[in-house]
């Protein structure tokens, strides 16, 4: 998936980006950081009660709280899934993790959330260890600069 912040480095409308690493990008990127992902999830919900953390293959049969595409959370997100062949359900979509995280409180359904998303203001609700996103600086040298008028 090309998210659109790839796409305006892409068409040279923007020298770098931040973000989770695009699945189809075949220009620099570097890693800047990992950061530590958790599965939101309403106290009633049944995986609350998975002792070792939650797997893909646990929440492959329920309904997920997943990423606008706009978001560069939902192609990492459905990439993960996929390279464990698991396929997930959507029960709606938004462009906030904080946002998922307390709709996944709420029961709509679990949400995958990077850490920085659950504030000390999280309401209700259960995190569980899920694994680690990467967050990469994408550089594009390839573009015409502009020469210098000395």
């Amino acid at each position: 998936m090309r998210t659109p912040l790839a796409g305006e480095v892409t068409a040279g409308r923007a020298d770098l980006a931040i973000g989770p690493r695009p699945s189809r990008w075949d220009r620099h990127a570097g890693v800047l950081g990992r950061e530590e992902i958790v599965v939101a999830m309403a106290r009633t919900d049944p995986l609350a009660a998975e002792a070792e953390g939650v797997t893909f293959a646990l929440i492959a049969g329920e309904p997920v709280v997943h990423y606008h595409p706009d978001n560069g959370l939902g192609g990492w997100l459905d990439d993960v899934a996929a390279q464990r062949d698991v396929r997930l359900t959507a029960a709606t979509r938004t462009r906030q993790a904080t946002t998922a995280a307390h709709l996944a409180a709420a029961g709509l359904g679990v949400a995958l959330v990077p850490t920085t998303a659950v504030h000390a203001s999280f309401p209700r609700g259960r995190l569980k260890p899920a694994g680690r996103t990467e967050f990469v600086r994408g550089d594009v040298c390839d573009r015409p600069r502009l020469a210098s008028s000395s």
